[in-house]
């Protein structure tokens, strides 16, 4: 489990701009800075996090996505958007309790 908030806040609005094309075909005007930002916070996240392939794989990626577009490939899409939920699901962020905690109570 990946135990920093600096991947979360960038991973779901990925996850938002994503869910919003796959599921209603629509692009948010801002999804390339969303993605660009997001690729860029991957990049500069703390050595543990970058060290992490699967976060290094996703932040190259969204840059591939960034340079041919989302209508171009609905397949690359799909994996970005379920290796962003993936990630996500595996990031602790400090402070805020888990479905799994045993006291949902927030620090």
């Amino acid at each position: 489990m990946i135990d920093t908030a600096e991947v979360a806040a960038p991973l779901v609005d990925v996850r938002d701009v994503l869910e919003t094309f796959r599921r209603h075909q629509v692009l948010t005007e801002d999804w390339a800075t969303v993605l660009s930002d997001a690729a860029r916070s991957l990049d500069q996240a703390s050595v543990d996090v970058v060290a992490t392939p699967a976060v290094t794989h996703l932040a190259a990626q969204l840059r591939m996505l960034l340079a041919n577009g989302l209508q171009t490939n609905a397949e690359t899409v799909n994996r970005v958007a379920d290796e962003t939920q993936r990630i996500l699901s595996q990031t602790r962020i400090p402070g805020i309790p888990r479905p799994e905690d045993e006291h949902w109570e927030f620090a």
